[in-house]
This record gives structure tokens, C-alpha cells and sequence, in this order.
């Protein structure tokens, strides 16, 4: 099956080169849930060019619905992002092209599942879950050396968040418990414990 919707793209590509079409989404028909071209439902590819700001958006529509687009600035990719029933579901943003900056999934317009922030390196440094826009779940920060600095778990009551510092010789911890309901803090604990060396 991806092989025949590859190929389906690239012989839309291929069309659009040889025949000098370009259509940009903004020319097209949109209803609450189809996009149309000349009052037929729309099917293929779309770019988009915004010379003011030296942005690119291509994009992919499959029987009506947006399915994809991806966006350039300055010919250097910054953004893909995925759609569901034509809402965003899920964007990917980019630093330099290669490096995944942040991954975000959205339901209804706000924050749904997995969201994850990565350092310039590739490495996680944050790590999220939400459930329509509110934090549940574990959530984790590490530093650039992959230590953790950050926990917060919001599946127990009191919520137990922990914030995390490292010396050459120590590893600190500050623990925080927090009432679900007042959101009122119930007590802190905090610990140090050696490191050993390697």
C-alpha cells in the first residue's frame, strides 16, 4: 500500500513539473470537512509559496481531507505537519533540517498524547503527556548529559513532582507533594546523596 500511495505522489509530482501547475491550498473551495477545486472534491498535491516571508508550504489533500504539509523557510525544511478530519493532529518542528526540535499531537486544537522537546545534540530533553490539553501521566527533563533534572507524575494523589541537581559529587533532590484538588502543596522533602565516580 505504500508503495501504490509513493507511487500515486510521485507521478503527482511528476505531472505538476512537466506541466507547470501549481495549485496553492489558499485557491482552493473549503467546507467544514472537504476542500474542493471547481466543485469537485480535491485530490493531490498543493504549494504554496509566501514570498514575504521566504516560506514554502507543500502539502498532499487525499479525497477532499488534508493529509500532510510541509514547510520550508529559506529552502531549509522547519515543519511537517499532520492532519486528522482536517485539524492538526500532529506537527513536527525542526531546527536545522535534520534535527527534531518538537513533536506535538493535538486533539481539537489543544494538546493530546505524546509531546517531546530534544536538544540540538538529538537528545530527549523533555517528555509530556496530555490528555486534552491537561498534564497526565509522567513527565521527565534531562539535561544535555541525559540526567534527569525534572519528574512529575500525575497519575497519583497527591501529585509528586521531584526537581533534580548535580555537582561533580552530588546528586540533590527536591520532592514536592501536591493536593490534586487545592493544588495547595502538602509537604517537601528534600535529599543529597553521593556520587560515585566511575
Amino acid at each position: 500500500m505504500r508503495k501504490i500511495v509513493s507511487l500515486i505522489a510521485i507521478i503527482n509530482i511528476l505531472t505538476f513539473s512537466l506541466f507547470g501547475q501549481e495549485i496553492c491550498i489558499c485557491d482552493l473551495d473549503k467546507t467544514d470537512t472537504l476542500i474542493y477545486q471547481n466543485g469537485k472534491i480535491f485530490h493531490g498535491d498543493f504549494k504554496c509559496i509566501f514570498e514575504k516571508e521566504n516560506l514554502i508550504e507543500k502539502g498532499f489533500i487525499d479525497q477532499g481531507r488534508l493529509d500532510s504539509s510541509v514547510f520550508y523557510k529559506n529552502d531549509i525544511l522547519t515543519e511537517i505537519i499532520w492532519y486528522k478530519d482536517n485539524e492538526i493532529n500532529r506537527r513536527r518542528l525542526y531546527r536545522n533540517a535534520i534535527t527534531t526540535y518538537l513533536i506535538i499531537n493535538l486533539k481539537d486544537g489543544v494538546e493530546h498524547g505524546l509531546w517531546e522537546r530534544y536538544y540540538l545534540n538529538g537528545k530527549l530533553k523533555e517528555q509530556k503527556m496530555y490528555k486534552m490539553g491537561k498534564p497526565v501521566g509522567k513527565w521527565t527533563s534531562w539535561d544535555k548529559k541525559g540526567r534527569v533534572i525534572y519528574k512529575c507524575d500525575f497519575t497519583t494523589d497527591p501529585i509528586i513532582d521531584s526537581f533534580h541537581s548535580y555537582t561533580r559529587k552530588k546528586h540533590k533532590s527536591l520532592i514536592r507533594y501536591t493536593d490534586k484538588k487545592t493544588n495547595k502543596i502538602l509537604k517537601t522533602e528534600k535529599k543529597t546523596e553521593e556520587l560515585m565516580k566511575k
